[in-house]
């Protein structure tokens, strides 16, 4: 990929006008599955993954959420030497720029547990819109803490989102990171440059190179750290010869290493939309098409954001969650249930073209207006049970791979889901939000139909397996233990490292960039480390954004 340069990209409010953009990798899942994804378009998920400098960083909708502490204690437990809380809790703060949000309520901070001296700005947006306020009372009426739910103890909390944000801007891993390093003389920036093979030896026996956009070989002096993502190392991978024998031979790729493991084990939130509105349409300081595209509203957000740093254009609209339990929690450790919330009612662009829901989803369509007003609800499962694969479709590198994340293959996942669901309708119906919105969500047309009313279970298993949705969070495709060790090198491979989501034992309870931040950190740390040296201490740029290629 590229530089993201694009106004879009720096605006947190734009998030999703980047996908379906030359800044996504824009895959799909296989539509062979009946499991899921039912009622949407060609029964595919859409898969955005970043292609450009950042990675998927910036298309995110910047939730900042490590984790909790049983979480990493469970990779250690599994055989994750290394990486307990304890242990990785360091590189955590040590990226991390917290800003001062102490003075807010209803986001509670936890100032030991934080750094403030790193590249990653970590701020709250303010003012707080009305909605998301209500949201985190209504929680706290139903006997869950307020706290801050990064200081290792997720569990029952609820609060505004901490988030990658910067002085109203996108704070993304190249804006945080690479803006600096740029300038070292040790370091080159090649754009528009797609690895297609990790080079071997002669004999097979060590990582020596790669090749990249099937033109050039560039050689390791040491050794080759690959860290494309949990989709993109193991595709690289595979396209390299090392995977599950019979899967590349089947594909026309001569196995020079057989890991029946590469590319396996993935791990994924699944998330469902509920969308309220309120009650006659009157303005709950959810943010909708009319504040913040169509005039006099756009060109005032514009001036806010561009010289203010502040309002409308400065959140994604996700601004509140919370953390609990299902009744029936799976065996990993960690709350399973997360219920975001979006201060925005959402748009056709959304729901159609980055959900790829059928036209036409919404019961009262006409409520879909730019001036509605309402909010969004995303129940979503931190630990299914569920677990998918990545493997190759075709030789070409340039082919996109099989996705196949198996969602609600399990039963209980799709029980703890309609669970979940109730959890939203609890909330909704508890004040102070309840005296803002309507008593019901908006729900598909055609599955009322079907069901005659939205009452029956049988109802909320087919609105899951019609429309539960990824998260954009795989892990675990090269996990720990199966293809790399605690040190994250390759099995049988020397000189050949990842660095990147897919080393996840498991995925961890919330939000995947904070912790695949933390995972380049600590690989950075072991392979100074490993080659006798120490970090060195570098001072980080916090200007605005501008172009740094």
């Amino acid at each position: 990929g590229k530089e993201a340069t694009s106004l879009d990209s720096k605006i947190p409010a734009a998030a999703g006008k980047l996908q379906n953009t030359d800044l996504d990798w824009g895959y799909f899942t296989e539509s062979q599955n009946t499991n899921y994804a039912q009622g949407l378009r060609d029964k595919r998920v859409y898969y955005p993954r970043g292609k450009c400098l950042g990675g998927s960083s910036i298309l995110n909708y910047m939730a900042y959420v490590r984790g909790c502490k049983k979480d990493f204690d469970n990779w250690e437990e599994e055989g994750a030497e290394g990486w307990s809380y304890d242990e990785v809790l360091p590189f955590f703060m040590k990226s991390e720029e917290m800003q001062d949000w102490s003075h807010i309520e209803r986001a509670p901070i936890t100032d030991s547990v934080h750094g403030n001296s790193g590249p990653l700005t970590v701020s709250v947006k303010e003012p707080v819109n009305k909605i998301a306020h209500c949201f985190v009372d209504s929680c706290v009426a139903l006997g869950y803490e307020r706290g801050d739910y990064n200081d290792g103890n997720q569990d029952n909390k609820v609060s505004l989102f901490q988030t990658t944000v910067r002085n109203g801007e996108r704070c993304d891993t190249a804006t945080a990171f690479l803006r600096t390093a740029s300038r070292r003389e040790n370091l080159t920036i090649a754009i528009e440059s797609q690895v297609t093979k990790i080079l071997l030896s002669e004999s097979r026996s060590e990582a020596v190179g790669v090749e990249v956009n099937q033109k050039y070989q560039i050689f390791a002096k040491k050794e080759v750290v690959l860290s494309a993502g949990a989709i993109g190392s193991p595709h690289i991978m595979l396209l390299s010869g090392i995977g599950p024998k019979a899967e590349l031979e089947e594909v026309g790729v001569t196995c020079l290493r057989d890991m029946p493991e590469v590319g396996k084990n993935m791990e994924d939130h699944i998330a469902l939309v509920l969308r309220y509105t309120s009650k006659k349409n009157k303005d709950i300081g959810s943010i909708n098409t009319k504040k913040v595209e169509q005039l006099p509203g756009a060109l005032s957000s514009l001036y806010d954001f561009m010289v203010k740093g502040s309002g409308n254009l400065t959140s994604s609209c996700y601004d509140a969650t919370m953390f609990c339990y299902s009744k029936n929690p799976p065996v990993d450790p960690g709350p399973n249930v997360q219920i975001g919330m979006f201060c925005t009612p959402g748009n056709e662009d959304l729901f159609e073209k980055n959900l790829k829901y059928e036209e036409n989803y919404f019961l009262k369509q006409d409520q879909l207006r730019a001036d509605s007003e309402g909010f969004i609800f995303v129940p979503t499962l931190l630990h299914p049970r569920s677990r998918g694969k990545v493997q190759l479709k075709s030789s070409d590198p340039f082919a996109a791979p099989l996705i196949e994340p198996n969602y609600l293959d399990n039963k209980e996942d799709v029980e703890n889901f309609i669970e979940a669901i109730e959890k939203c309708k609890e909330i909704a119906g508890t004040a102070p939000l309840n005296k803002l919105i309507e008593d019901e969500p908006i729900l598909p047309d055609t599955l009322v139909r079907v069901h005659g009313s939205c009452d029956s279970a049988s109802f909320w298993e087919d609105f899951v397996r019609n429309y539960a949705n990824t998260l954009y969070h795989p892990t675990s495709t090269l996990k720990i233990g199966k293809v790399v060790n605690e040190n994250l090198q390759v099995y049988g491979i020397p000189n050949l490292r990842i660095v990147d989501a897919s080393i996840m034992p498991h995925v961890t309870s919330g939000n995947t960039n904070a912790p695949s931040i933390m995972i380049g950190e600590k690989g950075a740390d072991i392979i100074v480390r490993h080659h006798g040296l120490q970090p060195a201490k570098h001072s980080y740029s916090q200007k605005k954004w501008f172009s740094f290629l």
